[in-house]
């Protein structure tokens, strides 16, 4: 018997994901579960220090509330929920202290273990991610270009097939690098994209909203 839970459908960006998750209860969830890691980013900058277990259900209720209000015409969903998320907590905060319990820079210091769990949390994600390309992280450490040239053309390839909203739709939803494209994009030959090919998939994947910790290393 199918499991309902894991959708078939395939979405060309997070904004399509976002307007089924308005009448899909299994993918709120799953967008939820999934942009954890954003949303305590977000809502840490707001909350005072060594609070934010106080507001994580404010913060995540705030994120579902941005699904279902979100409308395909007001650009980005990200910056959007961001929005939404810091003008509830900043609801809260002020419902919950007094002007002068507010620290003046009124930003969280996020202790150790929580950015700890954050990071293997997206971690486990990106390693679910690239299992669904057919490949591990060990693989990574194989295929990554040894040579200073190398990497620095497979980098070009991989920022071009992430800032290309049509190619990297064509990558998430058919599991396959567009490599005829992606060189015509790029300027970068056929032959490397094809042996780079795990790389290139990994640091364009990387280059994501919801990987905020593990990107700053594809920087």
């Amino acid at each position: 018997m199918q499991n309902t839970t894991e959708s078939p459908v395939k979405f060309e960006n997070l904004e399509q994901r976002v307007l089924e998750a308005k009448t899909s209860p299994d993918e709120m969830n799953r967008l939820i579960k999934e942009y954890i890691p954003f949303i305590r980013k977000t809502a840490v900058k707001v909350i005072p220090p060594g609070a934010y277990d106080s507001f994580s259900t404010t913060a995540m209720s705030a994120f579902a509330e941005a699904i279902e209000k979100f409308r395909n015409n007001e650009g980005r969903f990200l910056g959007f929920a961001s929005l939404v998320i810091t003008n509830r907590i900043k609801d809260q905060v002020r419902k919950e202290f007094k002007p002068d319990e507010i620290p003046s820079d009124n930003v969280e210091i996020i202790e150790p273990f929580e950015e700890k769990a954050d990071r293997k949390l997206e971690v486990n994600m990106f390693r679910e991610e690239l299992s669904g390309f057919g490949i591990v992280l060990d693989d990574l450490l194989k295929d990554s270009p040894k040579h200073k040239g190398s990497r620095i053309k497979a980098n070009k390839a991989a920022k071009t097939l992430s800032g290309n909203e049509v190619l990297f739709s064509a990558l998430v939803g058919t599991k396959k690098v567009p490599v005829k494209r992606l060189g015509e994009f790029s300027g970068i030959s056929i032959k490397l994209i094809e042996q780079k090919r795990k790389y290139i998939i990994a640091r364009a994947l990387l280059r994501q909203d919801k990987y905020s910790y593990l990107r700053e290393f594809v920087k």
